[in-house]
């Protein structure tokens, strides 16, 4: 799943076993700079790519939208004033 995101075209094997590696995650190398590290599925030895430069998804986090800090605290339709005053306890007037 994770090799095809990565560029991966072919099946690379393991220095040491010859088993098949595999997309572990992606490590920082310095500004700018990411490097793949993956891991061998037969005795779990892991083999850094070569440093790339780190690609973003625009896309990920686009339909995510957080309220402004002016809003307040979110609705809770769940917890009327009623209850809300009970559970803050005896004299709270805060709602």
């Amino acid at each position: 799943m994770h090799d095809k995101a990565v560029g991966n075209p072919t099946n690379r094997r393991c220095s040491r076993c010859g088993g098949e590696l595999r997309f572990s995650h992606r490590e920082y190398v310095s500004r700018g700079l990411q490097a793949v590290i993956r891991r061998c599925g037969n005795c779990g030895h892991s083999e850094r790519d070569a440093p790339r430069a780190h690609v973003s998804n625009p896309g990920r986090d686009a339909g995510r939208r957080r309220p402004a800090l002016d809003e307040g605290a979110p609705r809770n339709p769940v917890l009327d004033p009623e209850t809300a005053s009970r559970l803050l306890g005896p004299g709270s007037n805060e709602v």
